[in-house]
């Protein structure tokens, strides 16, 4: 019965990128934003909308994959985010080599292009400052499963 209901949301349009989970978190931003368990993840998007406008220290703004066994790894490059006000979102491209989105101000930016492959471990957002960062940006999460058991939580 739960494969037909995946089918029918498919067929509707819900399932095009996969599960979704959200998390609403605060800055600073030095910490966990998701947690992935059981298994490899695709992430086919990661998107976040700032509800609360990011003070002058929210500089070099970046995501990491930091798998529980291995080396934490650049989902993208830092950006600089202080500027940013309501309702702008950020987002990835997938290449880990490329900005996080915008590199401006925006609140439209390109849809990823390349899924990412996650181990086990936390999806996490760093901002390198050592002050006190403030404002609240909520992220939603589209992934799809590799490995059988795979999940993903809010952190």
């Amino acid at each position: 019965m739960m494969d037909f209901r995946w089918l029918h949301d498919l067929w509707l349009g819900r399932r095009m990128l996969g599960q979704i989970t959200e998390r609403l978190t605060a800055l600073p931003i030095s910490g966990n934003l998701f947690t992935v368990a059981g298994g490899k993840i695709i992430v086919y998007s990661i998107v976040g909308t700032i509800t609360a406008a990011c003070d002058a220290n929210a500089t070099a703004t970046s995501l990491v994959a930091t798998p529980t066994v291995g080396t934490a790894a650049a989902m993208c490059t830092p950006t600089n985010i202080a500027s940013y006000a309501l309702g702008d979102i950020l987002g990835i491209t997938g290449i880990p080599t490329d900005a996080l989105l915008p590199a401006a101000t925006g609140g439209a930016i390109p849809a990823q292009t390349v899924g990412v492959v996650v181990q086990p471990g936390t999806i996490d957002m760093l901002v390198a400052v050592a002050g006190q960062v403030t404002g609240r940006v909520r992220w939603t999460l589209h992934w799809m499963p590799l490995d059988t058991a795979a999940s993903v939580l809010p952190a």
